[in-house]
């Protein structure tokens, strides 16, 4: 959480200037979009946070085998 906090604040905060609310809505959106599908992120195993969810969903499936 401190890594996503310290992006954020880096990439987006110190470096956006917003001059309405809805502005900094649409441009908010779109940088967490771009960070949660296209960016491997090294804690994940180099994979998109997307793709580690698919993987992780894959191995572990919501119902109990018998």
């Amino acid at each position: 959480m401190e890594s996503f906090n310290s992006r954020a604040r880096d990439e987006l905060f110190n470096v956006e200037e917003f001059a309405t609310l809805h502005e900094a809505q649409v441009i908010v959106e779109a940088w967490r979009i771009e960070y949660n599908t296209y960016r491997p992120h090294p804690s994940l195993g180099d994979l998109t946070p997307g793709e580690y969810a698919a993987t992780w969903t894959s191995n572990n499936p919501t119902e109990p085998s018998y």
